[in-house]
C-alpha cells in the first residue's frame, strides 16, 4: 500500500495537472460545473443562475452540503480532484478494515482488509460519486453494528453519512434496504425492530437536508425537465438478459470493477470451497456473507436488465410518478463492492497458503491497474507516457491541454470578454465554462424542457439535414452541443477536418443573447451565418487552435 501512494504521488509531483483525466462525464461536467460555482460565488447562493445553459437555476447542480463540494471550495480545481482521488482510497481503507475487524472479531487478517480495501478504493468508477463507493463499507460496517446491538450513535452515523454519499446513486436504495431489513426482522422476531426505521428516517432525513436542492426542483418546481422527453430503447425479455449476463461478467463503466478475471472466478471457487468446508463440519464466520453477497450480486444485475424493459418503467411511473424515468439499474453501483467484500472474505477464510493469497490480490491489483476501463486514468496516464517515451504520437488531451486555461485568458483578455453568452463548436462547453466564458449549451441530463425546445430551434438547421443527430437531441438533450456532421466534440489533438460548415439559425442566436462561437475549426459558411471572424488564436503549448466569431 506504501508503495502504491508512494509511486503515485510521486508521479502527480511530475507531471501535475499534465495528467491525463477521463473527459467523458468527468472534465466534460462535472469538474467544470464544480469551478464555476467556486469561481462564480455560487455554492451558498440561492435563486441564482449559473452562467451556463442560457442561465440555468442553481438549484439543478452540486449540494453545498457534501465533502465533495468542501474539496472543490477550498482548492484549486485539480488540486482537490487529486484528494478527492485518494480520500476515496483511505476512506475505502478504513471502511474495509473495520467492517472485516467486525466479522472476525480479529485483526489477523488485518492485511488482507486493507489489501482488499485498496483494490476496492482505486476501481475506475465515476469519479465524482468516488466518496459514495468507498464509503460503502463504512455504511455496511454501522449497520452490521446496529443490527447486532442498538445504539444512538449509530443512528447519528446515518444522519451525517449523506455528507459522503449521493440520494440518486446510493441513498434510495439504502433508505428501501433499511425499510426491508425492518419489516424482515420484526417479522422474524415476531416484535417491531424500531433501530432500523430510526436508521432509515435518519438516513432519509440526512439525505433531504443535504440535498434539498434537488427534492425542491424534483418535487416542488413547476417547471417541466427534459426527463419527460427521453424516449428509451425498451429491450425484449432476450435482450434483458443478454444485459444482465454482460453486466454480471465484466460489469458496468460507471461502476468498473475490473473483476472479470481475477476477483470473479476467485469468489466462485471460493463459494465452492465453502461448501466443501461447511461439509466437513468446519465453522465458517463467512459462509452466509459470501452467499448473501453473491445472491445480492446477482439482484442488483437482475435490476440493471429489469430496468431497460418497459412494463417495469411504466408500472414504476404509474405508482410513483415522480419516479418516472428514475434509472433503477443503478442498483448496480453497489456491485464493485459486492465483489471486493467476496473475495476478502474467501482470501480470509480459504485454507490456501499465504504466499497464493498474496498472490491473487497482487495480480488482482495489476489487473486493476492495466485493464483499460472508462475511468481507469491510472491505465491511461501510464499507456500514454509510454507513447511519449517511445516518441508514438499521442492524440489524447491531458488536463491542462483540455482545458487551455493560459489560452483561454489571453482570447478573453483580447477580445475583451465581458461575460457575454457564447457557444462551443467542435469541442466540449464545459472548456468554455471552466474558463468563465458564459455558454448558452452545455451538458446536463436534468434541466428545463422548455430551455430544450429552445435550444432546439438553435440548431435545428442540422437537425433537419441530420437524422442521427435529431434522434439523439430529440430523444435525450443532455447534451445541448452545437453539432455537425463532420465535426464531433471528441478531445483530440488532430481533428479530422480543418474547417466546417456550421448550421444553426443566426436569428435565434441573437434572440438567445448569443455573441460569440468558439471554434476549433475555421467556418466555412460564417459570411452567410453574418458571422465576423475576430481572430484566431493558438499557443504552441496547448492543442487548441481557436476561431473567435461574433
Amino acid at each position: 500500500m506504501a508503495l502504491f501512494f508512494l509511486v503515485t504521488l510521486l508521479y502527480l509531483l511530475a507531471v501535475g495537472d499534465r495528467a491525463y483525466i477521463q473527459v467523458h462525464d468527468n472534465l466534460d461536467s462535472n469538474i467544470a460545473w464544480l469551478k464555476m460555482l467556486k469561481d462564480n460565488d455560487l455554492f451558498w447562493s440561492f435563486n441564482t443562475a449559473v452562467p451556463f445553459l442560457g442561465g440555468l437555476n442553481r438549484d439543478y447542480l452540486y449540494s453545498d452540503l457534501k465533502v465533495y463540494s468542501w474539496l472543490y471550495m477550498l482548492f484549486p480545481t485539480f488540486t482537490a480532484f487529486v484528494f478527492g482521488w485518494y480520500l476515496r482510497i483511505l476512506v475505502a481503507i478504513i471502511g474495509f478494515g473495520l467492517l472485516g475487524h467486525e466479522i472476525y472479531d480479529d485483526w489477523k487478517n488485518l492485511n488482507y482488509f486493507v489489501a482488499c480495501g485498496l483494490l476496492y478504493g482505486i476501481l475506475p468508477v465515476f469519479p465524482t460519486c468516488g466518496l459514495s463507493f468507498a464509503s460503502l463499507p463504512l455504511f455496511f460496517y454501522v449497520l452490521l453494528k446496529l443490527y447486532k446491538q442498538y445504539s444512538f450513535k449509530y443512528l447519528i452515523f446515518f444522519f451525517f453519512y449523506s455528507l459522503v454519499s449521493d440520494f440518486t446513486a446510493f441513498g434510495i436504495f439504502m433508505c428501501m434496504g433499511l425499510c426491508g431489513i425492518f419489516l424482515l426482522d420484526s417479522f422474524r422476531h415476531k416484535t417491531i425492530e424500531w433501530r432500523f426505521i430510526a436508521a432509515c428516517i435518519m438516513l432519509s432525513s440526512s439525505f433531504i437536508l443535504t440535498e434539498w436542492r434537488l427534492f425542491n426542483v424534483m418535487l416542488f418546481s413547476h417547471t417541466e425537465s427534459i426527463r419527460s422527453t427521453f424516449l428509451v430503447e425498451y429491450k425484449d425479455a432476450l435482450g434483458a438478459i443478454k444485459e444482465i449476463l454482460q453486466v454480471f461478467w465484466s460489469g458496468q463503466y460507471h461502476s468498473g470493477s475490473s473483476h472479470t478475471l481475477v476477483v470473479l472466478p476467485v469468489v466462485l471457487f471460493g463459494w465452492y470451497c465453502f461448501h466443501r468446508y461447511k461439509a466437513n463440519g468446519d465453522a465458517l464466520v463467512g459462509e452466509k456473507l459470501l452467499k448473501w453477497a453473491i445472491v445480492a450480486q446477482v439482484i442488483c444485475c437482475v435490476m440493471y436488465g429489469v430496468d431497460h424493459m418497459e412494463w417495469f418503467q411504466e408500472a414504476v411511473g404509474l405508482i410513483i410518478p415522480p419516479l418516472k424515468g428514475f434509472q433503477w439499474g443503478r442498483t448496480l453501483w453497489f456491485a464493485p463492492f459486492l465483489w471486493y467484500f467476496a473475495f476478502m472474505l474467501v482470501i480470509c477464510e480459504t485454507k490456501w497458503k499465504d504466499k497464493y493469497k498474496k498472490l491473487l490480490v497482487i495480480v488482482a491489483m495489476f489487473y486493476i491497474c492495466v485493464y483499460p476501463s472508462m475511468y481507469n486514468d491510472i491505465f491511461t496516464n501510464g499507456k500514454n507516457q509510454l507513447n511519449h517515451v517511445t516518441g508514438r504520437q499521442v492524440n489524447e488531451l491531458n488536463y491542462s491541454e483540455f482545458y487551455a486555461e493560459d489560452l483561454f485568458d489571453e482570447i478573453k483578455q483580447q477580445i475583451g470578454y465581458n461575460g457575454e453568452w457564447s457557444v462551443a463548436y467542435g469541442f466540449h462547453p464545459a472548456v468554455l465554462e471552466y474558463n468563465g466564458i458564459a455558454t448558452l449549451d452545455g451538458y446536463l441530463s436534468f434541466y428545463g424542457k422548455a430551455y430544450k425546445n429552445e435550444f432546439r430551434q438553435l440548431i435545428a438547421p442540422e437537425l433537419n439535414i441530420n437524422e442521427e443527430k435529431r434522434k439523439y437531441f430529440d430523444n435525450w438533450g443532455g447534451r445541448a452541443y452545437v453539432f455537425s456532421d463532420d465535426l464531433g466534440y471528441s478531445p483530440v489533438k488532430i481533428l479530422p477536418v480543418i474547417e466546417s460548415n456550421l448550421n444553426i439559425d443566426q436569428d435565434v442566436f441573437h434572440k438567445m443573447g448569443g455573441k460569440y462561437i468558439f471554434s476549433r475549426v475555421k467556418i466555412s459558411n460564417a459570411r452567410e451565418l453574418g458571422l465576423t471572424e475576430v481572430n484566431e488564436f493558438s499557443d504552441g503549448n496547448f492543442a487548441y487552435t481557436i476561431f473567435v466569431y461574433e
